[in-house]
């Protein structure tokens, strides 16, 4: 969604509207930032995708450096 944003290509209203249905649907899901990444991580371990680099690191990353963004993230649907 974000990039899709910067390319101005598309409109921005309805990519703003499908941004906030997603920040609803995560915050639901997962009651902090803090738990998706926890969940991602074990996705990621568990079924990595072969043809791509893992993402491990920066997961892991993420949740122990208090500079993440998704530390300061708004989790309120």
């Amino acid at each position: 969604l974000h990039m899709a944003l910067d390319s101005g290509l598309f409109e921005q209203a309805p990519l703003m509207e499908h941004a906030s249905a997603l920040r609803s649907c995560l915050c639901r899901f997962y009651a902090t930032p803090k738990r998706l990444l926890e969940a991602w991580f074990a996705w990621e371990s568990c079924l990595p995708e072969p043809e791509h680099d893992s993402l491990i690191n920066e997961i892991a990353w993420h949740l122990e450096d208090p500079g993440s963004l998704f530390h300061w993230l708004d989790w309120r649907p």
